[in-house]
């Protein structure tokens, strides 16, 4: 199967998920990249502010606020570029592209660090912790720059057969669903 037809698949059925597996799903993936996160010492969180149908990522960015870990989120810069910068709270962020919550103009970039973790968002999944994005290619061009921790949250419907991966994809390092933790 094509990218298309993956994407276009994966992504009605995460929409087809009902609201309350949804809600019951986003708390055992929160938990399980807690899990995760316990045992690393990170110093930045790299992070998409997720749309209604992605897994939520708020409580992960509520999190990395009140421990005092740095949280960086990223703004469309140019065509098929992006890049990250540090907000403080919610209030940092507007309505960008795509219609992604993304940081306010004026904020300072960051990169990560060895130390740091970028949650990566994405549509279909496979075991061999590779992805199939939004078409747009602006993770595999950012993650191609570091040898920076990749985490990708999904739902288990999103997991699909291998994926043909291309000369410029970006594998993931975990990928956590609300059923396990798939890692190298």
């Amino acid at each position: 199967m094509d990218y298309d037809m993956l994407r276009s698949l994966s992504k009605k059925k995460r929409k087809d998920l009902h609201p309350m597996n949804r809600e019951a799903f986003n708390e055992l993936i929160f938990k399980k990249l807690l899990l995760l996160l316990e045992y690393r010492e990170i110093d930045s969180l790299f992070s998409y502010v997720s749309l209604p149908e992605e897994v939520d990522t708020k409580p992960i960015l509520n999190y990395a606020f009140q421990k005092g870990i740095t949280v960086a989120v990223p703004r469309v810069i140019d065509k098929g570029i992006m890049s990250f910068f540090r907000i403080n709270n919610f209030n940092d962020l507007e309505e960008g592209n795509f219609k992604v919550l993304e940081p306010v103009l004026g904020l300072e970039e960051i990169r990560p660090t060895n130390s740091s973790v970028i949650i990566v968002p994405g549509v279909a999944f496979d075991h061999n912790l590779s992805r199939i994005g939004y078409g747009g290619g602006y993770y595999d061009r950012y993650l191609g720059q570091f040898s920076t921790t990749k985490i990708a949250l999904a739902y288990s419907c999103q997991l699909v057969d291998p994926i043909e991966i291309r000369e410029h994809d970006v594998a993931m390092d975990y990928i956590i669903t609300e059923e396990k933790i798939i890692s190298k």
